[in-house]
């Protein structure tokens, strides 16, 4: 059996100004630099991204799951 890669990621950082915020602009920029290191080879190409409900971790794999057209599941389990 082939091993598997899992990759984790916390989310980006994000604003402070609800319960469920928003990526803040630097969170933003980070998160599509998680985009740009899979894009060098510099992180493995997923398969598949798991999120928490939660708006910043969805938004974190957003750049992810556009431009790559991975599959996104949102997972309670993970909140």
């Amino acid at each position: 059996m082939a091993l598997k890669e899992f990759v984790l990621f916390r989310h980006a950082k994000k604003n402070f100004d609800s319960i469920d915020p928003d990526l803040s602009q630097d969170g933003f920029e980070q998160a599509a630099r998680i985009l740009e290191a899979v894009q060098k080879n510099k992180l493995p190409l997923p398969q598949v991204l798991l999120t928490s409900p939660k708006k910043r971790a969805q938004q974190t794999l957003s750049f992810l799951q556009e431009e790559l057209q991975i599959p996104l599941f949102i997972e309670p389990a993970l909140d």
